[in-house]
Formats: structure tokens, sequence, C-alpha cells
């Protein structure tokens, strides 16, 4: 049973410092020993972090490069008799930043992955009741203790490493998305073309497409499932962002993508529609172009709902203005009916564009729109990320020992200033994860979800 679980789960990822130097960070040498490393990686943050206003509004950034630089010193080279204590001090740097799209590998000499560090899944983990030594042990250790954290019986299952579209598709809806060895397969099937397929999809709604696509080119497993019941329930639930990707793309799974988008939008519109469920649990982000591309038929005029600023210069607190993000509607000018109903399906994996459309949920619902939250608290992953040479922040590398380090661009926080980067947002209605009614084909979340569209809903 666990190896089936584990392959469902795998379908389913203003002062300025006397320190600091305007020399970009590609340009600063590292050699084979731990000092220049360190200090190359301190300097590359000090200049491109973008959250040193919750993570350093003092000191504490130069007090890390004075406790730790001579640390590094007494280590040396970087070799395989060094590399358990050297991985264990950048996690100590790493652990308790707040930038939740923050990540690293850390490699050695030989090229040898001696350290994976998510601030997302530490985070979560911690929250779980594992100790840092477990932890650690998991990011030391990826191919074993990595996976078996999110199955140990001591904290319960982990909702980030196993509630997402793929495992809803397939233990609650009955869908193939798996071969008989528990490996993951390509899925397209609709309403009309399910040639049977016994599903619980088919006995749910009316209309359905369901899609599964491992996209090559973005390394990435795409899960999407749309459906509508007799009711006139629309249920939309997808894991990534990439819809705006596809359209740039001419294979026929872009082109199956592109469909499902046009679908749901036409479903909006329609006369029987009477409420949505957009369910984004698991889903981590992805391009931010996408926002409008999904939501812009939720509404016809524009409003604000998320402020973003950057970093202006290489002073560790100098930033920009705050800009106030608006949302905005389809040129078409079409939208759908106001009073209908939203449920948004959220847990601790519903992270970057996943945060931006729960402030742009909690917007509409402050104009008094029926919109509600439900679950578990998102991600915390707020700031955006993308490939940047604008803006003194963002990601850098230090190759060979830290080819890609990735941390956000930009800050974002919500329409009133609340910073929700490494807290998350908490559900309107909070529902636990239960393991063992989810393998076995219950959802209260999504049951949830469908009482309150429904008008039936008590809690």
């Amino acid at each position: 049973m666990k190896k089936i679980l584990i392959g469902i789960m795998c379908i389913v990822i203003f002062v300025s410092c006397d320190l600091g130097q305007e020399t970009p960070p590609s340009d600063y040498l590292v050699d084979n020993t731990w000092s220049s490393l360190f200090d190359a990686y301190w300097h590359a943050m000090d200049d491109n972090y973008v959250f040193w206003s919750l993570d350093s509004p003092g000191r504490e950034w130069d007090a890390v490069h004075e406790a730790y630089m001579p640390l590094f010193e007494d280590l040396g080279t970087i070799g395989a008799e060094t590399a358990e204590l050297g991985a264990s001090y950048f996690y100590e740097i790493a652990e308790d930043l707040d930038d939740m799209h923050y990540s690293f590998d850390l490699y050695d000499e030989s090229g040898n992955l001696i350290l994976y560090f998510s601030s997302l899944l530490n985070r979560h983990l911690e929250e779980l009741g594992y100790t840092r030594e477990e932890i650690l042990d998991a990011f030391t250790d990826i191919d074993g203790a990595y996976n078996d954290l999110y199955f140990d019986e001591r904290y319960g299952v982990s909702e980030m490493g196993f509630e997402s579209t793929d495992s809803i598709m397939s233990l609650i809806f009955a869908l193939p998305i798996a071969e008989e060895d528990g490996l993951r397969r390509e899925l397209y099937l609709t309403s009309e073309t399910d040639d049977g397929v016994d599903s619980l999809v088919s006995r749910c709604f009316d209309r359905y497409v369901a899609y599964g696509h491992y996209n090559q080119e973005a390394g990435v497993w795409v899960y999407i499932l749309l459906g509508k019941s007799s009711d006139g329930v629309v249920y939309f639930a997808f894991n990534h962002f990439y819809f705006s990707y596809a359209l740039g793309g001419s294979s026929e799974w872009d082109s199956r993508m592109i469909g499902i988008l046009e679908t749901f939008n036409d479903w909006l519109l329609e006369d029987d529609t009477s409420g949505l469920i957009i369910d984004l649990r698991g889903n981590t982000g992805g391009y931010n172009i996408d926002i409008p591309l999904l939501w812009g038929r939720i509404a016809d005029e524009p409003f604000t709902y998320m402020l973003e600023r950057t970093k202006m210069g290489d002073s560790r607190l100098d930033y920009t203005s705050w800009v106030p993000i608006m949302f905005q509607p389809d040129e078409d000018g079409l939208c759908m009916d106001k009073t209908l109903p939203i449920a948004i399906l959220v847990n601790r994996a519903s992270a970057s564009n996943s945060d931006v459309t729960i402030m742009m949920m909690n917007a509409l619902q402050e104009m008094g729109r029926n919109v509600v939250i439900i679950g578990n608290t998102s991600a915390g992953a707020t700031g955006g990320i993308w490939e940047n040479d604008v803006y003194n922040a963002g990601e850098f590398e230090l190759p060979p020992f830290l080819p890609y380090v990735q941390t956000a661009v930009v800050q974002v926080c919500y329409k009133d200033g609340t910073m929700y980067e490494g807290v998350g947002i908490p559900a309107d209605i909070a529902i636990p994860f239960d393991f063992n009614a989810f393998i076995t084909g219950d959802d209260d979340r999504l049951e949830a979800a469908f009482s309150y569209v429904r008008g039936t809903f008590s809690y």
C-alpha cells in the first residue's frame, strides 16, 4: 500500500551593512574552501534577498557572518570529510528565513548533492512536530528519509505531501491516473469520450474533463479536473498555474489544456451555473500571467487586492515604494453572476499564485461577494519569483557548490498591509486533513465546499 501511495505522491514539489559591497554575486570568487563559499553566499544574500525587513530588521544578518565565518574557516577544504558539518551549518543559517520560495541545492567537490533545502517544506515539517535533527537528516538523504517523513505515523501523514490534484483525482474520483505498478500515466478523459470508465467523476458531474500530462519542457506533471454537476456547480482543480505556458505550445496536449481553460470560462457564464469551487489543494504556483487568464470573469471591474515592492539598491533595507496590484477583468467585459457562491479549497501546500488567488478572493469577500476559503492555512509563499535582470533582488548562482539559489524578487502583502509571508493565509472554515478517510475516498473538505455552494453547509 505504501508503495502505491508514494507513487501517487510523486505524481503529485534601510541600512547598508558594513560588510556589504556592490559586486554582483556572479562575480564573487569561490575557491574550494568552505569560508570562501560562505562569504560569497553571505554577500549574495545580502544583495539579493528581499525579505530582510522580516529576517534582518537590525544587524541579525551581520551576526550570522560574525558567528559562522570562524566555523567555516575551521572546516578548511570542501570535501567528503567535512560535507556533513558544512551542510549542517548552511541548514542552520537558512532554517528560520521567512521567504517561502527560498530553496537551494548544496554540492560537494565531487558533484554529490549533500543538502537540499526548502523553506516551505522545512516550515511545514516543523509544524508537524519533527525535530530539526530529523528534518536535517531528510534534507541530506533525499531518496530515503525525505519521502518517509510524509508517512511517519507519529505525526500523521502530511497533507503537503499527499493532498493534491493528482491524489484527489485518483482516490476521491477514482480516475485511472496511475498504472498497476503505481507509476503515473498520461490521461485525457471527457464525459463524451470516457468509454465507460468506471469512475466516480462521471457520477458526480454531467460534464467533465480530466487531464494528466508530463510537460517535458517545463519538467512538471500537470493535472487538471474540470467538472459541472447536474445542479450547475462548476468544480475546477489543477496543480500548477501553467495555462499561459500552454498558450505558446503547439502540441495536442497544449491545445487540450487551453481548451479546458476556455471551457471553464464558458461554463461560468452559462445560465444554469449555480456556484463555483476552485480546488487549490497542493497547487504550488506557476506563471503569474495565469492570474488574469484564469480569474478574469469573476468580476467586471478592477479592484486592488495586494501590494508589492522590491529592493531598489544594494543596501539591505533599501526598498521601492509599495505598488498596488489590481484585478483586471476580461477585456470582453463578460462576468459570472456575482450573486453566485464561490468556495476556494486550500491546504498548507497552496503556495505562490495560490496565495495570490486567496488574497484576491478575500478582497472580493470584503466587497460583499459570497466567497469562502475552506481547508487549512495556506503556505504563505506570497513573494513573486521570476528571472530578473531589473531589480536588485532574486535568484543567484555560486557554482559549482551552489549552482542555483532561488529566492523571491518582490515582497507581497495584502491590500491592507498585512504580510502573510512565512505565516500563511488562514481559512474561513478550517477542516483538518483526515488521511485515513481520504485514502478510502472520503474528502471532508470537498464535501464542505459542495455543501457551501449548495446552501446546505453546517459545521
